[in-house]
């Protein structure tokens, strides 16, 4: 499950990805496309191999007719079924930004949670410039340099 989110400062890309080493996991950024791809594969553990086959022991313990998987299918294939969903390939990608800085994009992988920092370019504040006040015909020339409203009655006149 993938989170993008949009800072003042950098995009930041999330990924829950528990029980997974850093060197499953591949980032690579391609700067002519402009894109970012995240892959990874998560194969089961020894520990989880030897729990699916006891599952699938008493599946075909329970199988008295062989209708649920045929004898000669391979074993790892009806693994691999067993665990479709908590085992396998991912890949994302990404376009990046045009206001990014493609050469400080950082990654990092913690606690079974993957971190992407794209950092952008800082935005200049624009010049503002002081607000003049329109021309108005009804507005006698005198008064335009005084507050709105205060003007005597010799002005108007």
């Amino acid at each position: 499950q993938f989170e993008v989110r949009n800072h003042r400062d950098a995009y930041f890309v999330t990924a829950m990805i528990p029980g997974m080493k850093p060197e499953d996991i591949e980032v690579s950024i391609d700067s002519k496309k402009n894109t970012v791809t995240i892959k990874g594969f998560r194969g089961p553990s020894d520990k989880e191999l030897q729990i699916m086959r006891r599952q699938l022991y008493a599946i075909d313990r329970r199988n008295i007719f062989g209708r649920a998987y045929p004898k000669q299918e391979d074993e790892l294939l009806r693994l691999l079924r067993l665990g479709s969903g908590r085992f396998g390939s991912f890949s994302e990608t990404y376009n990046i930004p045009k206001d990014a800085i493609i050469e400080k994009i950082a990654a990092s992988y913690e606690e079974g949670q993957l971190a992407l920092t794209i950092p952008r370019i800082p935005r200049v504040p624009v010049a503002q410039h002081p607000r003049r006040s329109a021309f108005n015909p009804f507005f006698p020339p005198q008064a335009r340099d005084r507050p709105y409203g205060f003007f005597d009655d010799e002005d108007l006149f």
